[in-house]
């Protein structure tokens, strides 16, 4: 995976469906993205299980989403809810292997998603929210079967007096473990990098 392969991806890049009733402002994103990642999960015949660790406003539409079509989800979060949020992603590995992994991060330089100084939405110096989402994307892998999926949503987008590529940094931080870039889907303003563990 590269940056030019993805450049060329993304120029050829599917567009998603946008049923809307989501909040891009609050943190969610397009739950067709998150269909698609069902649905490529099925074709693969990968284990049925998802983990999220950026757990947010529109977990429990995934959570109920993942049982109504028989997958198990475990979302992560700093903040308690009604979406069986269990830990915060950046302090805790999850138990058994994973089929997918959707990862809708907290944006750099975005509004606080919670209290706590450990939120990636909370963190203003680049280096320090980079380092901790290095972090996560190491977990995610790790707890992925082979052939499982992450599904990485950014953008490209300006924060804190700096254009932010969050999309190129997903890139780099997948081909530097060993993932495979295999499709790109895009949700403007969003964008879903999909990769493979080989």
């Amino acid at each position: 995976m590269s940056k030019e392969s993805y450049i060329g991806m993304r120029k050829s890049a599917r567009r998603l469906d946008d049923p809307g009733g989501y909040r891009l402002n609050d943190g969610e994103m397009n739950s067709v993205i998150f269909d698609e990642m069902l649905d490529l999960m099925k074709r693969n015949g990968v284990t049925k299980r998802v983990w999220e660790p950026f757990a947010g406003p529109g977990s429990k539409r995934f959570w109920v989403r993942c049982v109504m079509s028989g997958f198990e989800m475990e979302s992560y979060g700093l903040v308690k809810g009604g979406c069986k949020v269990l830990t915060d992603s950046t302090e805790s590995v999850p138990e058994g292997k994973y089929g997918g992994v959707i990862m809708h991060p907290p944006y750099y330089g975005s509004d606080p998603q919670s209290d706590s100084e450990q939120d990636l939405s909370r963190m203003l110096d680049w280096k320090v929210y980079s380092e901790a989402l290095e972090k996560v994307f190491g977990v995610a892998v790790d707890s992925l079967d082979e052939g499982g999926f992450i599904v990485a949503v950014g953008r490209d987008y300006r924060a804190l007096s700096r254009r932010v590529r969050l999309d190129l940094v997903y890139v780099w931080i997948m081909e530097s473990m060993g993932m495979e870039l295999i499709d790109v889907w895009i949700s403007e303003p969003d964008v879903a990098i999909v990769a493979r563990k080989i």
